[in-house]
């Protein structure tokens, strides 16, 4: 019976939005990425496109026809962290040209849209949610 009353004290005393801030922290990385991924394809948090490289772009800089990617040595996206250490969690960039971006191509260059919320959720954020949740209650 003891080991009933413990786990029921351990579940009583579970802060879960911490958990849960734990569970999404852990999977940082993989969140970031997706967002560097979305951009990649040239899309915005919010579902809509970045406008497209301009024809001297692509012609005299090199830059691939199609949106803009936000991408030229890579600093801005290895730069890519959560920008809050509590809930709503953002995304930002540490790069210098942060600001700059933001201000050009909007403040949803940052975030993921609804399919890769669904999915960090759904395949990485749950799980980790659970192993979690198991380690804290001691099952």
């Amino acid at each position: 019976m003891g080991r009933i009353k413990e786990t029921y004290k351990k579940l009583v005393e579970l802060d879960m939005e911490e958990l849960c801030l734990d569970a999404t922290l852990a999977v940082e990385e993989t969140a970031t990425n997706m967002n560097t991924d979305q951009l990649w394809q040239g899309e915005r948090a919010d579902g809509t496109n970045l406008p497209d490289y301009s024809r001297a772009s692509v012609v005299v800089f090199g830059k691939p026809a199609g949106p803009i990617r936000l991408f030229d040595e890579g600093d801005f996206y290895r730069g890519f962290i959560f920008q809050t250490p509590n809930f709503p969690l953002s995304f930002t960039s540490i790069d210098e040209k942060t600001d700059e971006l933001e201000l050009r191509y909007g403040s949803e260059i940052f975030g993921l849209n609804a399919e890769n919320k669904k999915e960090l959720a759904k395949v990485y954020i749950l799980p980790e949610l659970k192993k979690k949740f198991l380690q804290a209650v001691d099952l």
